[in-house]
């Protein structure tokens, strides 16, 4: 993997001494961004473009797990019995892991933080760095598990499995974890008494839980705009629970923050505002991920 020229480090609601700690891991140059909580530092975390996070802010039940369809359901129960296991995500794009990793973080005892690396870009000096260094106490979430070599994957398990620090690991991944991307040990270690996984249910899988995440949405959106609360059309809430979802959770909140953006002064959602502005991009990097098309200039 190709150095990063610079380290992109967003801190919401933290300590900024947290991101000293790996500033003197990564040999890159560091851009600390500070947020405090509040819609700003919310955008920043949906536009995810930031290499690390680190973070006092955990995911509350509501916010990272609405939905009662029986895959969804299934999902909650489980999650209530991990107790302080490590924890392995994976579902398509957009299915929530992230939040799902906030809420786990939020749940565990330790005071510490919450800190997400994004490891794709990143070389295996920097990673083993920051992976091996200085033990944390929080959460250590890494995004993209299967971009780590099979040698340092197989370090990873056999420092979980020696470690007595209070530091939970949560790795999350896009795609299945199949045996070209994983080591044995980690597979192992996946299915044992220390570690669990968990394969999120897609939007086409929950169904029924559009009617209701849209109006969550809508309403965060409204709140967001300091507007007067919008209904969403009987054909609108049709339309939506017909649609496909290619990008998952956020694909749907993506276009329910447009459709409140483009309402105006009417007092509801419809169709036509719903679906005028095309696919939204995170389809369009999904699309561009799985190169089902090619695009040309």
């Amino acid at each position: 993997m190709a150095r990063l020229g610079k380290v992109r480090v967003l801190v919401v609601d933290g300590d900024l001494r947290r991101a000293d700690i790996f500033r003197e891991r990564l040999s890159a140059d560091f851009e600390v961004i500070n947020a405090s909580p509040g819609p700003s530092a919310a955008r920043l975390l949906e536009s995810e473009d930031f290499d690390l996070l680190i973070s006092d802010q955990g995911h509350s039940a509501e916010e990272g797990l609405i939905g009662d369809s029986p895959a969804f359901m299934h999902l909650k129960a489980a999650l209530a019995q991990v107790a302080d296991s490590d924890v392995f995500l994976w579902g398509e794009r957009g299915t929530g892991k992230s939040l799902i990793a906030g809420y786990l973080h939020s749940s565990h005892e330790s005071e510490g933080a919450l800190v997400r690396l994004s490891i794709a870009d990143l070389n295996e000096g920097d990673l083993e760095s920051a992976l091996f260094g200085k033990s944390i106490s929080g959460t250590l979430l890494v995004d993209g598990v299967e971009h780590l070599s099979h040698a340092m994957q197989t370090r990873l398990v056999q420092q979980r499995t020696t470690s007595t620090g209070n530091c939970r690991l949560i790795c999350e991944s896009a795609v299945p974890l199949t045996d070209e991307l994983i080591s044995k040990e980690l597979s192992s270690y996946m299915s044992s008494e220390r570690g669990v996984a968990f394969a999120l249910p897609s939007l086409r899988d929950r169904g029924e839980d559009i009617p209701r995440l849209a109006v969550y949405f809508a309403a965060a959106a409204c709140r967001h705009d300091e507007r007067p609360g919008l209904a969403i059309c009987r054909q609108a809430m049709v339309d939506l629970c017909a649609y496909r979802w290619p990008g998952n959770v956020a694909e749907l909140k993506a276009m329910i923050e447009k459709a409140v953006a483009s309402t105006g002064e009417r007092s509801e959602i419809s169709p036509e505002v719903l679906f005028t502005a095309g696919p939204s991009l995170i389809v369009e990097q999904v699309v561009e991920d799985l190169s089902l098309i090619h695009i040309s200039e």
